[in-house]
């Protein structure tokens, strides 16, 4: 975006494809088309949507709407198959609704914030950033960016990884970062997607910056790291392999020394319809061995054992 449009989209687009970015949405009121377009920049058309109710989103196509309010926008979203992206608090539960601004998010220090998003939605939205070119005298302090996993930068690939919610938010141009599982049924699902939960699911972390910067990888549940990796990643996979507890939300997070920071899109794990119980299997009050291997007989040796009979995680 420039502000009130007062940059044209051929400058946009230029400044864009300088900063090595490979796709912009303009979504500039009255913006026209660009007469000049880089060939390593796709342009995706955008318009801004608002309500007196001071919600906001950007849909992402070339048809601007009068939609009275969130439900006139929900419902034309899902009468069209467009996507938004959600600039407001409290994102609705919509499948029009694939992406959430997170323009002053940072990590670690405000991933608590994505998390409430997700969980008040009950959605696994992708994180985006809204950072504009660099404009004559004016300077982004904290410059957020969208990177999207796609299988061609054209606007047909580019939609199809937003509408499932299949990409990161960056701090920075030229850093990357995915998240797969391996499902149960032994197919690969990628961020974004809702898992059935399991005792074991295997994840692969995919980092890369073209700057060969390194950055320390984590796995994060709802709104804490659970697993990190031992040595910082400077490029490549990292294979983990964790349980996925059901009505959680697993994500990937990437730090660098220097601050720039990347996270996916979650991995929603949908809530357990009931389960079995977790069964009182034993108490031990009163221990008469050295069961911790202290060399001590003594309180730290009490326990309490809890079993599931079910073969899904409780929580």
């Amino acid at each position: 975006f420039s502000p009130d449009g007062a940059a044209p989209p051929h400058y946009l687009l230029a400044a864009a494809a300088a900063q090595g970015l490979n796709f912009l949405a303009i979504a500039d009121p009255l913006s026209v088309a660009p007469w000049q377009q880089p060939d390593a920049v796709v342009a995706l058309p955008a318009w801004r949507w608002s309500a007196d109710d001071d919600a906001n989103a950007i849909v992402y196509n070339a048809q601007p709407q009068n939609a009275a309010d969130t439900t006139a926008l929900l419902a034309y979203l899902d009468a069209t198959g467009s996507v938004a992206q959600w600039q407001a608090s409290e994102p609705p539960t919509d499948s029009g609704i694939v992406a959430l601004a997170a323009d002053k998010v940072s990590a670690p220090g405000s991933l608590t914030t994505l998390y409430k998003a997700w969980a008040a939605a009950g959605l696994p939205l992708l994180p985006v950033g809204n950072a504009n070119p660099p404009l004559p005298g004016v300077v982004a302090p904290t410059p957020r960016y969208t990177g999207l996993a796609v299988t061609a930068n054209t606007s047909a690939g580019l939609y199809d990884a937003l509408a499932h919610h299949r990409g990161w938010l960056t701090s920075k141009p030229g850093l990357w970062l995915t998240l797969q599982a391996q499902t149960t049924n032994g197919n690969r699902a990628w961020m974004g997607a809702t898992l059935t939960a399991a005792n074991e699911i295997t994840f692969y972390i995919d980092y890369g910056d073209t700057l060969g910067e390194a950055a320390g990888i984590a796995i994060w549940q709802d709104d804490k790291p659970i697993q990190q990796l031992a040595t910082p990643l400077t490029g490549g996979r990292w294979t983990v392999t964790l349980p996925a507890m059901p009505n959680s939300f697993l994500y990937a997070v990437a730090t660098q020394v220097d601050g720039d920071f990347a996270v996916t899109a979650p991995f929603y794990v949908f809530p357990t319809g009931g389960g079995e119980a977790i069964v009182l299997n034993e108490v031990l009050p009163a221990p008469g061995a050295d069961h911790n291997g202290d060399g001590m007989i003594n309180s730290d040796d009490e326990y309490i054992e809890l079993y599931n009979p079910g073969d899904q995680p409780v929580s």
